[in-house]
């Protein structure tokens, strides 16, 4: 809380700062920041280990939630001291309440891939292995401007939303993954079936 003391030299204000008790032994630390591991496991789920740490000093989970329930600015770290909470880490711990809850680590099905890879754009500090790094790269891409791998044996021409539909398959292909082609009827899920199709008969 700021205290007015007076006036001082040449008309300013002179203030002080009042700390109350149970504040003045507290340290405060750098604002915190989130950690972000993840690679694909051998039976190709995606292992996640997500941290929130201040100096080196770790952030319960929970605890973080409660702050911002609180619309407070400062989150109590395992140690007893205290750091800053950005929007970044607000939105990470929002972004991940359904899917980790309270756990700092899962192994998660490869569904949720766009997930890993949105908190990947608001981790602090991130680190993926190459296989999960060319996935995120991957869809991405996908997100931006699709282009199919070429299919040799198609007879016929795709259209450019169907070439967008063909790229998406591949990528689910080749994650492992299953897929629903829902376009309306009429544009053509016929040819962008049978172009998958030949696409990995030809692989």
């Amino acid at each position: 809380a700021w205290r007015q003391l007076g006036t001082g030299i040449g008309g300013g204000t002179l203030t002080d700062v009042v700390v109350p008790p149970a504040l003045r032994n507290v340290t405060a630390r750098a604002p915190l920041a989130a950690t972000l591991n993840a690679e694909v496991a051998q039976k190709s789920t995606i292992l996640v280990d997500l941290r929130y740490a201040a100096d080196g000093i770790a952030a319960d989970v929970e605890e973080i939630r409660q702050a911002l329930a609180a619309k407070r600015r400062w989150v109590r770290l395992t140690d007893g001291s205290v750091a800053e909470l950005s929007q970044r880490v607000a939105a990470l711990v929002s972004a991940t309440h359904d899917t980790l809850g309270s756990a700092p680590a899962a192994e998660l099905p490869r569904h949720v891939l766009g997930e890993v890879a949105s908190w990947s754009e608001l981790a602090d500090h991130v680190e993926l292995d190459d296989r999960l790094a060319g996935w995120t790269h991957r869809l991405r891409e996908l997100s931006a401007s699709a282009t199919p791998e070429d299919v040799p044996g198609l007879v016929g021409d795709l259209r450019s939303y169907q070439k967008i539909g063909v790229a998406w398959l591949q990528f689910l292909s080749e994650l492992g993954a299953g897929g629903i082609l829902a376009d309306d009827m009429g544009l053509g899920k016929t040819i962008q079936t049978l172009a998958v199709l030949e696409w990995r008969r030809a692989r």
